[in-house]
């Protein structure tokens, strides 16, 4: 073999072997790519399912911020029906004549305070569960 010949032979063998290192390099490559399309998507499919959750939170957030209102709101009623009711009391224990009209005020103004004081319960539990809840959410 002349030294030609065994100069091309080399030749052709380093393209081959460049050529097949190419293929191999662009396969690694488009794998790469592959998995980082996949990563991505992945991503994105956890940043929506994070907003999501946000809004979850934020709702329940605005859903317990008016249920502690509607208890803040029912709890001044209460007291202020409380008040009316032991005002009521000591007028009809100051008023002999006036007894029987102060009793049936005081037994109704009894019957809304009980009535509010269920409502402000209901309320108070409703907003304990829901908070935990979006705890739970926010820890899980």
């Amino acid at each position: 073999m002349t030294d030609w010949e065994l100069h091309t032979t080399r030749q052709a063998t380093a393209i081959k072997d460049l050529t097949e290192s190419l293929t191999a390099t662009r396969k690694t490559r488009d794998s790469y790519r592959d998995t980082i399309k996949h990563q991505a998507a992945q991503l994105k499919t956890q940043e929506n399912r994070i907003d999501s959750q946000r809004l979850f939170i934020d709702r329940e957030t605005d859903r317990a911020n008016a249920a502690e209102v509607e208890s803040s709101r029912l709890a001044r009623e209460l007291d202020t029906t409380s008040t009316r009711l032991t005002k009521s009391e000591h007028q009809r224990d100051d008023e002999g004549e006036k007894r029987g009209a102060a009793e049936l005020q005081a037994a109704r103004m009894a019957e809304r305070v009980q009535q509010l004081a269920v409502k402000l319960d209901a309320v108070a539990t409703k907003l304990m569960w829901r908070t935990r809840e979006a705890l739970l959410l926010v820890i899980v």
